[in-house]
């Protein structure tokens, strides 16, 4: 579940990658957001989470932080 800072609040049982937020009709993409699920012991949870901000990918997971493709 996901709350947005408007108060809204969206549901996405789907397992899959979302691209949870980005910039609208870019020529470029210099800012997305995308979250990946998977299923943990039959409960979806979310694997990574992507965000390239102005040529930076940062990767998130449970055990490592990725910039550039470099573990921190």
């Amino acid at each position: 579940h996901f709350k947005t800072f408007d108060g809204e609040m969206f549901t996405f049982p789907g397992l899959c990658n979302y691209v949870f937020a980005s910039h609208c009709n870019a020529p470029y993409e210099d800012f997305n957001i995308q979250i990946r699920r998977t299923m943990v012991n039959n409960t979806p949870t979310i694997d990574r989470i992507t965000m390239k901000l102005g040529g930076v990918v940062v990767e998130l997971t449970k055990n490592a932080v990725m910039i550039n493709g470099n573990r921190l």
